[in-house]
């Protein structure tokens, strides 16, 4: 690693931290909102663009025993527990922005100590890792949240040539993965989702997107469209910088 990277700033997102186990060891504990400030392990996502950060991710052996200094700013508060439905969307890379949103949430609905009710997290995945899906399992194997308060729809797109090697999925691209997550093969209808969620709503809304150019701008037209409703956009400060190569929808 270069020394002259110390004197570099590079923003990175943090994606998800452990050691912050005090509310399943105390459920009496109030909720703390800052609680990842506890936290003993921090993970971040790099999103190699240039030079340092190339480096980094093309030579993974170079962070082994290294000094981090983490230093703010930290992002915008969204304050997302202060609403009683919360909507994320994201495409690709834009998952690990909304997985910290995700996760506060669900510990907070666990504890009974936030507003909301409701949390249905959209994403159009282009690719998994087990980490992530480790960081996933973790959230939804908590028998404490009921199934209609979290529900996760994970949307993978299939090309023409692909559907014709899945005869199964022509006809129905839904397949349930487990009582609070769903598999479409097909784009998300951002639109029909928006519309759902805020006719089953009827109180304060959220909705929270990081993802390519095409979903933010499918988010905000449906938010336009949606007039009469208390609803809010948090745009979050990472968004991958790809662009969606993929047309139709489906909304579960």
């Amino acid at each position: 690693m270069k020394s002259a990277s110390i004197f570099q700033t590079h923003p990175f997102v943090i994606t998800w931290w452990e050691g912050d186990n005090a509310l399943e060891d105390n459920k009496s504990m109030e909720y703390d909102r800052n609680n990842a400030n506890k936290a003993r392990i921090i993970y971040v996502m790099i999103d190699p663009q240039h030079g340092w950060t190339r480096n980094v991710t093309s030579n993974e052996s170079a962070f082994k025993d290294q000094v981090a200094w983490l230093d703010g700013p930290f992002g915008s508060p969204y304050r997302l527990e202060e609403y009683s439905t919360v909507v994320l969307f994201a495409s690709g890379n834009g998952i690990y922005a909304q997985l910290p949103l995700l996760k506060d949430l669900a510990t907070g609905m666990k504890a009974s100590a936030i507003r909301t009710r409701r949390v249905k997290l959209v994403w159009q995945a282009e690719s998994s890792n087990e980490q992530l899906q480790e960081w996933m399992h973790e959230i939804l194997s908590d028998e404490q949240l009921d199934d209609d308060v979290l529900d996760i729809c994970i949307h993978a797109p299939m090309s023409a040539e692909q559907l014709e090697a899945h005869e199964y999925l022509k006809n129905d691209r839904i397949r349930k993965k487990s009582r609070c997550v769903k598999i479409v093969y097909d784009v998300p209808d951002v639109e029909g989702y928006l519309q759902h969620e805020l006719k089953e709503s009827k109180k304060d809304t959220a909705v929270t997107v990081s993802g390519h150019g095409q979903l933010r701008h499918d988010v905000r037209r449906g938010l336009i469209r949606a007039e009469g409703h208390d609803v809010r956009l948090f745009e979050l400060d990472y968004q991958p910088v790809y662009e969606n190569k993929h047309r139709g929808g489906t909304v579960v």
